[in-house]
């Protein structure tokens, strides 16, 4: 004979990301591999102003487009969590977050290094200004957090905000 299965009657609990770490964990993982691409193109063949301008021009960019970018702004208040949260660790937030965009770029930065370190610092550049906005990010969170007066997580695939 056949059983039910059995239902576990605890709640689930969300996915809960600890903003403050998701920032500071992109913000390292960005700026280490946007400073890789530039020394790569460096090593490759472009001369250093060219790869700094290349550089500064994709960082300033992507930093213009995310600042305007309306995704990552929180319409809903942050709501009060009952009970210890159990966050993802640093290691399943780098694992997590770095898809598609970070990892996307990085690679296509180290293609362009086969055929243009020029193209390489400005994609270097691109990343550089990703870990730029990701540090202004943090700012704001801490900050957030200090008016609050706790520590905010979010919800993993939502916009949902907690604080403890």
């Amino acid at each position: 004979m056949c059983e039910p299965p059995a239902v576990d009657p605890r709640p689930a609990l969300p996915h809960l990301v600890r903003l403050s770490l998701r920032a500071r964990v992109l913000a390292l993982i960005r700026g280490g591999l946007s400073a890789l691409g530039l020394v790569c193109a460096l090593l490759v063949g472009a001369s250093p102003e060219r790869a700094l301008l290349a550089w500064s021009v994709g960082a300033i960019l992507v930093s213009i487009v995310l600042f305007g970018d309306p995704r990552g702004r929180r319409s809903m208040p942050p709501v009060p969590m009952a009970g210890a949260p159990d966050p993802e660790s640093w290691a399943q937030i780098a694992r997590t977050d770095v898809l598609p965009s970070t990892v996307g770029v990085a690679l296509f930065t180290a293609v362009a290094l086969l055929f243009d370190p020029v193209l390489a610092g400005l994609l270097a550049g691109i990343l550089g200004g990703m870990a730029l906005m990701t540090l202004v990010s943090l700012l704001q969170i801490v900050m957030f957090e200090r008016r609050l007066g706790g520590v905010l997580y979010v919800e993993r695939g939502t916009k949902r905000l907690y604080f403890v």
